[in-house]
């Protein structure tokens, strides 16, 4: 156990405290996104450069690979639609 101790506190020892991001004005889209980590919440505005911590931009990137994902699945079911068995 105190092998994961000592790797747990390199990793985060290797990572920045705080990554600078930028998130994209986009039409439709709030002019701030909600984000929650750990039980705090951080809203964040779009078309600045602010700092945010690190497990906030984690969140936000998993989050716009997730709706990518889903936009490259929903493109690939309406070229294709499943064929219903009967």
């Amino acid at each position: 156990m105190g092998k994961q101790v000592n790797l747990r506190q390199a990793l985060r020892q290797a990572r920045p405290a705080t990554v600078s991001i930028r998130l994209p004005l986009e039409k439709g889209k709030p002019e701030q996104l909600l984000v929650s980590v750990n039980a705090k919440r951080y809203s964040i505005q779009r078309g600045k450069t602010v700092e945010v911590p690190w497990a906030v931009a984690q969140v936000i990137q998993q989050s716009e690979a997730s709706d990518r994902a889903l936009a490259l699945r929903l493109r690939a079911l309406a070229e294709h639609p499943p064929v219903a068995v009967l």
